[in-house]
């Protein structure tokens, strides 16, 4: 067990550095290449199916209570020798009637829903915690009915958690403990820790951070619709991710789950309208002190299913519906757009799920994925790799030329005044012909030192310029790239061309 805790914990360390390599790199590369893979097209329904793919859940727990009776079943099994047999299976069976515990939890629901419409300043803020207390405390009474009157379809919440509190006597235990750190019991297991087994983990968990990246971009692109504000510029997708990141490896070693963004905690901000950091800041430093007093931790893990399944209710659906809005105003009678949303709604409702050995891509990461190849073939892959190629192209240019000494931009003023004249050239000579004159024309403006950086400049360009021109006659492409060139250099250094 105590080398299980120790892999989670280096596997969270592992997925953790995988968001943190992926936000350096979109700190150098941007975040606009994420607005053309992922338009509200693709994000909209795929944050819709984030709230319905859940939807099972809270349906299936509204109809539940917290005490239980084991069942015993003999069911048929396959035996070593490849036979059927029979054996005995033992599960727990809620006891409550699904009616009572469906009563509890959709008091819970209608309590929440009138304290978030009608409800005061404050009411409106806390509208879960309240909704959350009456579908409480009238578990509590069917409870404390059935436990008097021996009545099993009443007894909606065990007070279980409660007991152990006094199990061995009223001690300090009681009233405040130190919950159950993880590293702490993962340091028994650090001896049986060997490379194989750090191997092991990496492959499991590495993987599995790239698909879950899909999904954090998916969740603030929901939140940002939810606040009116582009977080992936402001404060910035990679902040994001090296949040994520960080915080993931930091909260393994406390028991907290890594690279997780909780659809909830969005569905809370959309109701409540309460996006304040400081907020967030110190309803987390109350959690923490709070996990300290064992009273109510006790609380909280007697909350029965039903009510929770009240409470979810609201948040998926409001998940869900924020996701609808996300592309309200797309057309959908244009089948590139109805293919898309079609092929990522079915997906990701339906639960389809991939599995390369060990590495399982989750049914949202899936439609997310094949969304985005919908929208690559929708708008024409010829048109997606040119614009691609521009992209690159544009990073490398900068990458290479803002290497260059600032005396090449001055020189680059006759370099963009000429262009002109390249380009008919290229029209009576081709693209060969064009290369050769530019790089005989610039190369003579600079020393060698300069050159090798532009020789890798040009030979790159001419590669992207022959293979998304493939012979076309059209030279505003090409034309775009020398002047871009040109001024790339001028806006590094700030001296217009």
């Amino acid at each position: 067990m105590a080398i299980g805790y120790a892999g989670l914990i280096i596997g969270a360390i592992f997925a953790g550095l995988v968001y943190v390599v992926i936000a350096i790199i979109v700190k150098n590369v941007g975040v606009k290449w994420i607005d053309k893979l992922m338009p509200a097209v693709v994000i909209g329904p795929t944050v819709a199916i984030i709230g319905l793919s859940l939807a099972g859940n809270a349906v299936g727990d509204i109809v539940k209570g917290s005490v239980t009776t084991e069942v015993i079943e003999t069911v048929a099994q396959l035996n070593a020798a490849g036979e059927y047999e029979l054996a005995e299976a033992v599960s727990n069976v809620p006891v409550a009637s699904p009616l009572i515990a469906f009563l509890c939890g959709i008091v819970t629901l209608f309590t929440t829903m009138l304290c978030s419409t009608y409800g005061k300043k404050m009411t409106k803020l806390i509208p879960f915690i309240i909704g959350i207390m009456a579908g409480y405390v009238l578990a509590v009474i069917f409870t404390v009915i059935g436990n008097a009157a021996n009545i099993p379809a009443l007894q909606v919440i065990s007070f279980a958690p409660f007991t152990a509190l006094v199990e061995n006597g009223v001690s300090l235990s009681t009233f405040l403990s130190v919950p159950d750190l993880t590293f702490l019991t993962a340091s028994k297991g650090l001896s049986e820790i060997n490379g194989s087994y750090i191997a092991t983990v990496a492959v499991a968990y590495i993987p599995v951070a790239f698909v879950v990246f899909a999904e954090h971009i998916a969740d603030h692109k929901n939140i940002s619709s939810i606040i009116e504000r582009d977080l992936l510029t402001k404060p910035g997708l990679h902040r994001t991710l090296l949040g994520d990141g960080i915080g993931s490896m930091f909260g393994a070693f406390f028991g907290g789950c890594p690279n997780t963004t909780y659809g909830e905690s969005i569905a809370c901000v959309a109701i409540t309208r309460n996006a304040s950091v400081a907020s967030i800041i110190a309803a987390a430093i109350g959690a923490i002190i709070i996990s300290f007093v064992s009273p109510f931790i006790a609380l909280v893990n007697s909350i029965p299913p039903c009510v929770m399944g009240g409470v979810c209710m609201a948040l998926y659906g409001f998940i869900a519906v924020s996701g609808l809005k996300m592309f309200k105003n797309l057309d959908l009678d244009e089948n590139r757009n109805l293919f898309v949303v079609s092929a990522i709604l079915i997906a990701g409702i339906g639960g389809l799920t991939l599995t390369f050995g060990k590495v399982t891509i989750t049914a949202i990461a899936c439609a997310l994925i094949l969304g985005i190849v919908c929208i690559i073939i929708g708008n024409g892959i010829a048109f997606c790799i040119l614009k691609c190629s521009l992209f690159i192209l544009r990073k490398i240019a900068v990458m290479y030329l803002s290497r260059i000494q600032s005396e090449l931009c001055f020189k680059l003023r006759i370099f963009g005044h000429i262009h002109k004249l390249t380009i008919a050239l290229l029209k009576h000579f081709g693209i060969d012909t064009l290369f050769a004159v530019s790089r005989s024309v610039l190369f003579n403006l600079i020393n060698k030192e300069q050159r090798k950086h532009l020789d890798a400049f040009f030979g790159i360009s001419e590669f992207l310029v022959k293979m998304c021109l493939n012979g076309s006659s059209d030279l505003c492409f090409f034309d775009y790239i020398l002047v871009y060139a040109a001024d790339c250099l001028a806006k590094l250094y700030k001296l217009g061309i």
